[in-house]
Protein backbone atom coordinates (compact mmCIF):
# COMPACT_ATOMS: atom_id res chain seq x y z
CA UNK A 1 0.00 0.00 0.00
CA UNK A 2 1.48 3.57 -0.36
CA UNK A 3 1.57 6.17 1.99
CA UNK A 4 -1.01 8.46 1.69
CA UNK A 5 -0.85 11.15 4.90
CA UNK A 6 -0.57 14.72 4.04
CA UNK A 7 -2.00 15.79 7.44
CA UNK A 8 0.89 14.51 9.68
CA UNK A 9 2.88 16.64 7.88
CA UNK A 10 4.24 19.57 9.25
CA UNK A 11 7.03 22.53 8.70
CA UNK A 12 10.20 21.99 9.84
CA UNK A 13 11.09 22.96 13.07
CA UNK A 14 14.27 24.01 14.74
CA UNK A 15 15.31 21.38 16.97
CA UNK A 16 19.10 22.21 17.27
CA UNK A 17 21.05 24.53 15.25
CA UNK A 18 21.56 23.94 12.29
CA UNK A 19 19.23 20.69 12.00
CA UNK A 20 15.78 20.96 10.67
CA UNK A 21 13.26 17.80 10.06
CA UNK A 22 9.71 16.87 8.87
CA UNK A 23 7.81 13.73 10.27
CA UNK A 24 5.59 11.59 9.03
CA UNK A 25 3.97 8.63 10.09
CA UNK A 26 1.87 6.27 8.50
CA UNK A 27 0.53 3.90 11.20
CA UNK A 28 3.09 3.95 13.46
CA UNK A 29 5.03 1.66 11.24
CA UNK A 30 7.71 4.27 9.97
CA UNK A 31 8.73 7.14 10.67
CA UNK A 32 10.63 8.60 7.34
CA UNK A 33 12.14 12.04 8.42
CA UNK A 34 14.47 14.75 6.68
CA UNK A 35 17.17 16.09 8.48
CA UNK A 36 20.72 17.57 8.13
CA UNK A 37 23.84 17.64 9.85
CA UNK A 38 27.29 19.89 9.15
CA UNK A 39 30.45 18.08 7.13
CA UNK A 40 33.40 19.07 5.39
CA UNK A 41 35.14 18.38 2.53
CA UNK A 42 34.14 15.45 0.52
CA UNK A 43 30.29 15.45 1.31
CA UNK A 44 28.62 12.13 1.46
CA UNK A 45 25.00 11.36 -0.54
CA UNK A 46 22.63 13.48 -1.12
CA UNK A 47 23.19 16.87 -0.74
CA UNK A 48 20.33 20.19 0.59
CA UNK A 49 20.88 23.54 -0.71
CA UNK A 50 19.55 26.84 -0.03
CA UNK A 51 16.59 26.88 -2.16
CA UNK A 52 16.10 23.31 -1.04
CA UNK A 53 16.04 20.07 -2.69
CA UNK A 54 13.94 17.63 -4.50
CA UNK A 55 14.02 14.17 -3.01
CA UNK A 56 12.45 11.72 -5.31
CA UNK A 57 13.26 7.96 -6.69
CA UNK A 58 14.51 6.20 -9.92
CA UNK A 59 12.95 4.00 -11.93
CA UNK A 60 14.60 1.29 -9.91
CA UNK A 61 13.33 2.86 -6.43
CA UNK A 62 16.86 4.44 -5.49
CA UNK A 63 16.58 7.88 -4.12
CA UNK A 64 17.86 10.17 -6.29
CA UNK A 65 18.52 13.90 -5.87
CA UNK A 66 16.97 16.32 -8.55
CA UNK A 67 17.67 19.93 -9.19
CA UNK A 68 17.21 23.04 -6.62
CA UNK A 69 13.56 24.37 -5.99
CA UNK A 70 12.41 27.31 -4.24
CA UNK A 71 9.81 26.08 -2.51
CA UNK A 72 7.54 23.07 -1.32
CA UNK A 73 8.47 19.27 -2.99
CA UNK A 74 7.66 16.12 -2.76
CA UNK A 75 9.80 13.98 -0.84
CA UNK A 76 9.88 10.26 -1.41
CA UNK A 77 8.04 7.74 1.32
CA UNK A 78 8.92 4.78 3.07
CA UNK A 79 6.52 2.02 4.10
CA UNK A 80 7.60 -0.41 7.15
CA UNK A 81 8.91 -3.00 4.03
CA UNK A 82 11.54 -0.32 2.99
CA UNK A 83 10.64 0.29 -0.69
CA UNK A 84 10.68 3.25 -2.10
CA UNK A 85 6.77 4.02 -3.05
CA UNK A 86 5.92 6.28 -6.14
CA UNK A 87 3.43 8.29 -3.59
CA UNK A 88 4.80 11.27 -2.16
CA UNK A 89 4.72 13.84 0.92
CA UNK A 90 4.91 17.20 0.39
CA UNK A 91 8.13 18.68 2.62
CA UNK A 92 9.80 22.13 2.90
CA UNK A 93 13.15 21.85 2.30
CA UNK A 94 13.85 25.79 1.48
CA UNK A 95 15.35 25.85 4.83
CA UNK A 96 18.38 23.69 4.85
CA UNK A 97 21.50 25.45 4.32
CA UNK A 98 24.56 24.56 1.32
CA UNK A 99 26.68 21.20 2.40
CA UNK A 100 24.31 19.90 5.01
CA UNK A 101 22.87 16.30 3.81
CA UNK A 102 19.39 15.42 3.76
CA UNK A 103 18.88 12.20 5.50
CA UNK A 104 15.88 9.80 5.87
CA UNK A 105 14.97 8.11 8.94
CA UNK A 106 13.20 4.80 8.95
CA UNK A 107 12.24 1.86 10.97
CA UNK A 108 13.06 -1.66 9.76
CA UNK A 109 11.53 -4.83 10.97
CA UNK A 110 13.67 -7.61 11.64
CA UNK A 111 14.11 -11.05 13.01
CA UNK A 112 13.06 -10.44 16.88
CA UNK A 113 16.29 -12.43 17.86
CA UNK A 114 19.02 -10.47 16.57
CA UNK A 115 20.78 -8.38 18.90
CA UNK A 116 22.53 -5.45 17.42
CA UNK A 117 24.46 -4.53 20.65
CA UNK A 118 26.02 -8.21 20.79
CA UNK A 119 26.23 -8.00 17.04
CA UNK A 120 28.58 -5.14 17.17
CA UNK A 121 30.84 -5.60 19.52
CA UNK A 122 33.61 -5.32 17.41
CA UNK A 123 32.85 -1.97 16.71
CA UNK A 124 32.89 -1.29 20.49
CA UNK A 125 36.09 -3.22 20.78
CA UNK A 126 38.09 -0.15 18.38
CA UNK A 127 37.15 2.18 20.74
CA UNK A 128 37.09 5.31 18.81
CA UNK A 129 39.72 4.54 16.34
CA UNK A 130 38.58 2.87 13.48
CA UNK A 131 38.23 5.78 10.56
CA UNK A 132 34.43 3.87 9.11
CA UNK A 133 32.59 2.54 12.13
CA UNK A 134 32.16 3.95 15.80
CA UNK A 135 29.96 2.51 18.41
CA UNK A 136 28.29 5.11 20.62
CA UNK A 137 25.43 5.42 23.04
CA UNK A 138 23.79 2.45 21.88
CA UNK A 139 24.10 3.36 17.98
CA UNK A 140 26.63 2.30 15.32
CA UNK A 141 27.74 5.00 12.96
CA UNK A 142 28.92 2.97 9.85
CA UNK A 143 30.75 5.06 6.44
CA UNK A 144 31.62 3.21 3.11
CA UNK A 145 31.16 3.08 -0.46
CA UNK A 146 27.76 2.53 -1.91
CA UNK A 147 28.41 2.34 -5.76
CA UNK A 148 30.28 5.61 -6.46
CA UNK A 149 29.10 7.64 -2.99
CA UNK A 150 30.57 7.92 0.05
CA UNK A 151 27.25 6.89 2.71
CA UNK A 152 26.68 6.93 6.09
CA UNK A 153 24.23 4.94 8.58
CA UNK A 154 23.00 5.35 11.90
CA UNK A 155 21.40 2.26 13.22
CA UNK A 156 20.04 1.55 16.67
CA UNK A 157 17.60 -1.10 18.16
CA UNK A 158 14.48 1.28 19.86
CA UNK A 159 13.06 -2.58 20.96
CA UNK A 160 13.28 -6.33 19.60
CA UNK A 161 12.47 -7.12 16.31
CA UNK A 162 13.08 -3.33 14.54
CA UNK A 163 16.02 -1.02 13.85
CA UNK A 164 15.86 2.69 13.49
CA UNK A 165 18.22 3.86 10.09
CA UNK A 166 19.03 7.25 9.16
CA UNK A 167 21.36 8.45 6.85
CA UNK A 168 22.52 9.52 3.42
CA UNK A 169 22.37 5.96 2.28
CA UNK A 170 20.14 4.45 -0.59
CA UNK A 171 16.97 3.08 2.07
CA UNK A 172 16.42 0.61 -0.66
CA UNK A 173 19.71 -0.64 0.02
CA UNK A 174 18.58 -1.04 4.08
CA UNK A 175 17.95 -4.82 2.98
CA UNK A 176 21.40 -5.58 1.40
CA UNK A 177 23.39 -3.61 3.81
CA UNK A 178 22.02 -5.66 6.94
CA UNK A 179 22.77 -9.09 4.86
CA UNK A 180 25.87 -8.03 3.82
CA UNK A 181 27.03 -5.72 7.38
CA UNK A 182 25.40 -7.28 9.97
CA UNK A 183 24.69 -10.60 8.61
CA UNK A 184 21.31 -10.66 9.49
CA UNK A 185 20.61 -13.53 7.95
CA UNK A 186 22.73 -15.54 9.28
CA UNK A 187 21.84 -18.14 12.43
CA UNK A 188 23.66 -20.16 14.82
CA UNK A 189 24.19 -23.43 14.28
CA UNK A 190 23.42 -26.37 16.94
CA UNK A 191 26.94 -26.44 18.43
CA UNK A 192 27.80 -29.81 20.05
CA UNK A 193 30.61 -28.26 22.41
CA UNK A 194 29.24 -27.97 25.63
CA UNK A 195 31.01 -24.26 26.19
CA UNK A 196 30.17 -23.28 22.62
CA UNK A 197 26.60 -24.17 23.31
CA UNK A 198 26.51 -22.53 26.70
CA UNK A 199 27.59 -19.21 24.83
CA UNK A 200 25.42 -19.53 22.37
CA UNK A 201 22.46 -19.41 24.85
CA UNK A 202 23.64 -16.44 26.38
CA UNK A 203 24.38 -14.51 23.33
CA UNK A 204 21.15 -15.78 21.12
CA UNK A 205 20.78 -12.93 19.27
CA UNK A 206 24.79 -12.24 17.68
CA UNK A 207 25.07 -12.59 14.16
CA UNK A 208 28.86 -11.90 12.09
CA UNK A 209 29.13 -8.37 11.69
CA UNK A 210 31.56 -7.83 8.54
CA UNK A 211 33.54 -5.51 6.20
CA UNK A 212 30.80 -6.48 3.63
CA UNK A 213 32.89 -7.55 0.74
CA UNK A 214 35.88 -9.83 0.08
CA UNK A 215 38.26 -7.39 -0.90
CA UNK A 216 37.30 -5.05 2.10
CA UNK A 217 38.10 -8.33 4.73
CA UNK A 218 41.41 -8.98 2.73
CA UNK A 219 42.16 -5.03 3.02
CA UNK A 220 41.57 -4.95 6.82
CA UNK A 221 43.43 -8.26 7.06
CA UNK A 222 47.02 -7.52 5.14
CA UNK A 223 46.34 -4.61 7.33
CA UNK A 224 46.22 -6.18 10.95
CA UNK A 225 48.43 -9.13 10.25
CA UNK A 226 50.91 -9.66 13.48
CA UNK A 227 49.49 -6.37 15.10
CA UNK A 228 46.83 -5.21 17.60
CA UNK A 229 43.45 -4.43 17.26
CA UNK A 230 43.91 -1.06 18.15
CA UNK A 231 47.00 -0.84 15.94
CA UNK A 232 45.45 -1.87 12.85
CA UNK A 233 42.48 0.01 13.46
CA UNK A 234 44.89 3.37 13.68
CA UNK A 235 46.80 2.20 10.70
CA UNK A 236 43.38 1.57 8.57
CA UNK A 237 42.81 5.52 9.62
CA UNK A 238 46.44 6.67 7.90
CA UNK A 239 45.74 4.58 4.83
CA UNK A 240 42.11 6.07 4.39
CA UNK A 241 43.53 9.50 4.59
CA UNK A 242 46.07 9.05 1.78
CA UNK A 243 43.02 8.27 -0.60
CA UNK A 244 39.96 10.56 0.95
CA UNK A 245 40.76 13.90 3.34
CA UNK A 246 36.87 12.24 5.46
CA UNK A 247 33.80 13.86 6.80
CA UNK A 248 32.70 15.60 9.48
CA UNK A 249 29.78 13.77 11.19
CA UNK A 250 28.45 14.93 15.07
CA UNK A 251 32.09 16.01 15.74
CA UNK A 252 34.51 13.23 14.24
CA UNK A 253 35.93 12.79 11.26
CA UNK A 254 35.09 9.63 9.20
CA UNK A 255 36.89 7.77 6.03
CA UNK A 256 35.57 5.13 3.69
CA UNK A 257 38.52 2.54 2.77
CA UNK A 258 40.03 3.23 -0.17
CA UNK A 259 38.05 1.98 -3.77
CA UNK A 260 40.05 -0.78 -5.39
CA UNK A 261 41.03 1.45 -8.40
CA UNK A 262 42.84 3.87 -6.33
CA UNK A 263 44.99 0.59 -4.56
CA UNK A 264 45.97 -0.73 -7.28
CA UNK A 265 47.42 2.53 -9.20
CA UNK A 266 48.78 3.41 -6.24
CA UNK A 267 52.55 2.66 -5.67
CA UNK A 268 53.84 0.51 -2.65
CA UNK A 269 56.19 3.32 -1.95
CA UNK A 270 52.33 5.31 -1.07
CA UNK A 271 50.83 2.52 1.02
CA UNK A 272 54.08 2.07 2.88
CA UNK A 273 53.80 5.93 4.78
CA UNK A 274 50.32 4.32 6.15
CA UNK A 275 52.82 2.46 8.38
CA UNK A 276 52.23 -1.16 7.08
CA UNK A 277 55.43 -2.99 6.14
CA UNK A 278 57.01 -2.69 2.48
CA UNK A 279 56.28 -5.99 2.03
CA UNK A 280 52.62 -5.31 3.22
CA UNK A 281 52.36 -2.53 0.76
CA UNK A 282 53.39 -4.71 -2.31
CA UNK A 283 50.77 -7.44 -0.96
CA UNK A 284 47.71 -5.07 -1.10
CA UNK A 285 48.29 -2.96 -3.93
CA UNK A 286 48.91 -6.39 -5.90
CA UNK A 287 45.45 -7.79 -4.63
CA UNK A 288 43.75 -4.51 -5.29
CA UNK A 289 45.26 -5.59 -9.32
CA UNK A 290 44.34 -8.71 -8.99
CA UNK A 291 40.55 -7.63 -7.52
CA UNK A 292 40.35 -5.09 -10.58
CA UNK A 293 41.13 -8.26 -13.47
CA UNK A 294 38.30 -10.36 -11.92
CA UNK A 295 40.62 -12.38 -10.17
CA UNK A 296 39.86 -12.88 -6.63
CA UNK A 297 36.61 -15.23 -5.89
CA UNK A 298 33.40 -13.16 -6.07
CA UNK A 299 31.85 -12.26 -2.45
CA UNK A 300 28.50 -14.74 -2.68
CA UNK A 301 31.22 -17.60 -3.96
CA UNK A 302 33.27 -16.47 -1.14
CA UNK A 303 30.27 -16.57 1.17
CA UNK A 304 29.32 -20.11 0.55
CA UNK A 305 32.54 -21.57 -0.55
CA UNK A 306 34.87 -20.80 2.47
CA UNK A 307 37.55 -23.01 1.97
CA UNK A 308 37.51 -22.70 -1.55
CA UNK A 309 38.38 -18.95 -0.98
CA UNK A 310 40.61 -19.40 1.47
CA UNK A 311 42.69 -21.95 -1.12
CA UNK A 312 42.46 -18.92 -3.75
CA UNK A 313 43.86 -16.05 -1.37
CA UNK A 314 46.46 -18.44 -0.36
CA UNK A 315 48.07 -17.65 -3.78
CA UNK A 316 49.02 -14.21 -3.24
CA UNK A 317 51.90 -13.04 -2.29
CA UNK A 318 51.91 -11.64 1.61
CA UNK A 319 48.53 -13.56 2.30
CA UNK A 320 49.06 -16.48 4.71
CA UNK A 321 46.80 -19.05 6.42
CA UNK A 322 45.79 -16.65 9.34
CA UNK A 323 45.01 -13.21 6.73
CA UNK A 324 42.80 -15.85 4.31
CA UNK A 325 40.92 -16.95 6.94
CA UNK A 326 40.48 -13.67 8.71
CA UNK A 327 39.40 -12.02 5.33
CA UNK A 328 36.53 -14.93 5.14
CA UNK A 329 35.70 -13.94 7.94
CA UNK A 330 35.79 -10.74 8.77
CA UNK A 331 35.39 -9.79 4.71
CA UNK A 332 31.85 -11.11 4.18
CA UNK A 333 31.37 -12.95 7.37
CA UNK A 334 31.34 -16.65 6.46
CA UNK A 335 30.59 -18.71 9.05
CA UNK A 336 32.76 -21.48 9.42
CA UNK A 337 36.73 -19.85 8.73
CA UNK A 338 39.39 -20.72 11.63
CA UNK A 339 41.76 -17.82 12.11
CA UNK A 340 45.24 -20.41 13.27
CA UNK A 341 46.90 -18.18 15.22
CA UNK A 342 44.87 -16.05 16.30
CA UNK A 343 46.02 -14.70 19.48
CA UNK A 344 43.25 -13.05 20.80
CA UNK A 345 41.42 -16.04 19.93
CA UNK A 346 43.87 -18.07 22.09
CA UNK A 347 43.28 -15.61 24.98
CA UNK A 348 39.64 -16.05 24.44
CA UNK A 349 39.52 -19.74 24.41
CA UNK A 350 42.17 -19.80 27.25
CA UNK A 351 39.19 -18.09 29.29
CA UNK A 352 36.42 -19.49 28.26
CA UNK A 353 37.55 -23.58 28.70
CA UNK A 354 39.11 -22.49 31.53
CA UNK A 355 42.93 -23.29 30.97
CA UNK A 356 45.64 -21.20 30.81
CA UNK A 357 47.74 -23.47 29.44
CA UNK A 358 46.24 -24.36 25.94
CA UNK A 359 48.26 -24.44 23.22
CA UNK A 360 47.16 -22.62 19.45
CA UNK A 361 47.68 -26.96 18.08
CA UNK A 362 45.28 -27.45 21.02
CA UNK A 363 42.69 -24.94 19.94
CA UNK A 364 42.82 -25.76 16.50
CA UNK A 365 41.99 -29.45 17.36
CA UNK A 366 39.12 -27.90 19.77
CA UNK A 367 38.17 -25.83 16.25
CA UNK A 368 37.28 -29.29 14.32
CA UNK A 369 34.00 -29.64 16.78
CA UNK A 370 32.82 -26.45 15.91
CA UNK A 371 32.12 -27.20 12.22
CA UNK A 372 30.15 -25.59 10.44
CA UNK A 373 29.96 -22.93 12.33
CA UNK A 374 34.09 -22.06 13.46
CA UNK A 375 34.08 -18.73 13.07
CA UNK A 376 30.58 -17.96 14.80
CA UNK A 377 32.46 -20.22 17.43
CA UNK A 378 35.40 -17.81 17.58
CA UNK A 379 33.21 -14.53 17.68
CA UNK A 380 30.80 -16.38 20.47
CA UNK A 381 34.38 -16.63 22.31
CA UNK A 382 35.07 -13.09 21.66
CA UNK A 383 32.32 -11.81 22.89
CA UNK A 384 32.49 -13.73 26.14
CA UNK A 385 36.04 -11.96 26.59
CA UNK A 386 35.50 -8.60 25.29
CA UNK A 387 31.87 -7.96 25.87
CA UNK A 388 28.91 -7.51 23.69
CA UNK A 389 28.60 -3.23 22.90
CA UNK A 390 26.96 -1.56 25.82
CA UNK A 391 23.56 -0.11 25.47
CA UNK A 392 24.08 2.98 26.48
Amino acid sequence: MDVHAPESCRRPRDDDAGTRKVITHEAGKCIPTIQCGRQHDRRPGVRGSQQGVKIGTDAEGRVQENAPVSSWQKCGMLTNRTRVRSSYEVARLSCISPGLPVTLERMLEIDPGFSLATTCGPAAWAGDRSPRQRWQAGRLTWVGHEGDAITWRHVSQPESGLLRISGTADPALDREWLRNVLGIETRLPPFTDPVIRNLADRFPGLRPMSDGGLFAGLLTSIVGQSVSLAAAATTQRKLCLLFDPGFDLDGRLYHALPQVTDLAEASPALIRTSGVTTRRAEAIVHAAKCQLAGELPDDEFARSRPEETVSQLLDLPGVGRWTAESAVLWGVGSPDAHPVNDVALLRAARHAYERPDMTMRELDALAEHWRPGRSLAARLLWTNLFGPAPDH
